[in-house]
């Protein structure tokens, strides 16, 4: 019916919260990367079986 006034509508991203997803994704990676690695340093006992010390 309006075909003279069709409007197109585009979504787009800020480059901010391009930039702040960007980010926040590395900061959750490298969390990730601390406890995997805190994770396995505590699994790494003296003898290896005894968990109670």
């Amino acid at each position: 019916m309006n075909s003279d006034h069709d409007i197109e509508v585009t979504e787009e991203t800020p480059a901010s919260a391009e930039a702040l997803e960007s980010a926040s994704e590395t900061i959750l990676d490298h969390a990730a990367a601390a406890a995997v690695e805190a994770a396995d340093l505590s699994d790494d006992d003296e003898d290896g079986d005894d968990e109670d010390g």
